[in-house]
């Protein structure tokens, strides 16, 4: 429901046929007209104006947040960690460059600000692993490489700004968390990281905390034995659980995925539980003790995988590798145990049977040169149908689809990008067309 120039209301209503992860509001299609810029799960930015789409760009992930870098060119991160630039004209889009570092976790917050160091602006953007990074831009050409500048809030970052807090001359870095933390960075304590002072003076700094840690639990150890009677076995516990997720992002790199479990009270346990088999990789980087349990009868279609994850050391995220089988297709459930709580939360995570596949937005092959199989269905169903039996097997397919359009869905195997020749191509297209009864 928007409001116009004459304060009359009127309602423009249009449906994205994939979840929409943001919206940006720009004049796009005129001075006086705001547009709505969206950001899709279907790797797709879409323009809106009035119930329509006035134009969309492709971009190679997930757009997951969209900032105004100049009045025609807006920056924008992916959940594949990338962070790109679009030129949003009146009749057309293009997508000008996108840019990969060693991060690849998803980009939650970015913010343009000027500290004065580059001579130009400077991008401040957020990740979901707590990492806050600062870039210089050089122009509306690419970024200058690595960050020139960063620093971690210890878990996921979902809001960041910058200004002057304490004092009106020193520009801050204002960043909110999941667990409902707000931190402030300032200027010297997020630059010059290379700077080995400054690493000598957090390492000292780190190793007195560490000693400070240490007499605090001891004091608390001792309190506890004095004020509780030795014969007593009692335990406290609460009902009352705080938000937690868990959540599987795709790693193209390793052709596997990251489960990244997080909650606002700190992690207790996490059992991990599979009706089809699981790997878990890298697990001597993994930061907790983890048990697996064999299935004895691996012919069986309950509980083939069963893990459980105790943190070394109290946290409030985990993360660790795994990889599935293509061509099973089951469910991951995940129980979250929280300290001091007796109760457990549990998330069910969809493993789909070409799981190791993600969707492309430019299926480069001619259609016409490229030996395909053809598959006609008829019956007294639609596309909406069709797409619901699709969506159980293969990824990233959009929620909705219009009956009147057609869709072209193309995925690739995620390892394909590194090898010579590519051979895994799946690609669908679904197509309504009307039969004359004779």
């Amino acid at each position: 429901v928007l409001t116009g120039p004459d304060r009359k209301p009127k309602k423009n209503y249009f449906l994205s046929n994939d979840k929409i992860n943001y919206m940006k509001i720009g004049r796009i299609a005129g001075d006086l007209i705001r547009n709505p810029i969206l950001g899709c799960q279907d790797k797709l930015v879409r323009v809106i104006n009035g119930d329509n789409v006035l134009y969309s760009v492709s971009v190679p992930a997930p757009i997951t947040v969209i900032c105004q870098y100049k009045p025609e060119h807006y920056l924008y991160g992916c959940s594949d960690g990338s962070i790109g630039l679009l030129h949003l004209g009146r009749e057309k889009g293009e997508n000008l460059w996108n840019f990969h570092n060693s991060n690849k976790n998803s980009i939650t917050a970015m913010k343009i600000c000027n500290f004065g160091r580059s001579g130009g602006d400077d991008l401040i953007l957020g990740r979901d692993d707590g990492s806050i990074e600062a870039y210089s831009i050089n122009g509306i050409t690419e970024l200058t490489g690595e960050p020139f500048g960063k620093s971690s809030a210890g878990e996921a970052v979902t809001g960041l700004d910058v200004g002057p807090i304490r004092d009106p001359g020193v520009k801050e870095i204002v960043v909110t968390t999941f667990s409902g933390k707000l931190i402030t960075f300032w200027d010297t304590k997020l630059l010059d990281v290379n700077d080995p002072k400054i690493r000598e003076k957090k390492d000292a700094k780190a190793k007195a905390l560490k000693v400070e840690l240490t007499k605090l639990k001891e004091i608390v150890g001792q309190t506890k034995k004095s004020k509780m009677p030795e014969e007593s076995n009692i335990q406290l516990s609460s009902e009352v659980t705080q938000p937690a997720n868990a959540r599987m992002n795709i790693v193209p790199s390793d052709a596997a995925y990251q489960l990244v479990i997080e909650s606002q009270a700190l992690i207790e346990l996490v059992g991990l539980k599979s009706d089809i088999h699981i790997d878990l990789l890298d697990l001597d980087n993994t930061k907790a003790i983890v048990s697996l349990t064999t299935n004895p009868n691996p012919s069986a279609k309950t509980n083939n995988f069963l893990a459980t994850m105790r943190p070394e050391e109290p946290t409030n995220r985990l993360e660790i590798k795994l990889r599935t089988t293509e061509g099973q297709q089951g469910e991951l459930e995940c129980l979250i145990f929280q300290k001091g709580c007796s109760v457990c939360q549990g998330f069910y995570l969809p493993i789909k049977a070409l799981s190791l596949h993600e969707r492309i937005s430019d299926y480069k092959e001619d259609p016409e040169k490229v030996a395909m199989s053809q598959i006609n269905l008829k019956g007294n169903f639609g596309k909406s149908d069709i797409n619901a039996w699709l969506s159980i097997c293969l990824p990233d397919v959009p929620q909705y689809v219009d009956d009147d359009e057609t869709l072209m869905l193309s995925l690739i195997h995620i390892s394909e990008p590194t090898r010579p020749l590519y051979i895994s191509y799946a690609v669908f297209c679904l197509k309504k067309k009307k039969y004359k009864l004779l």
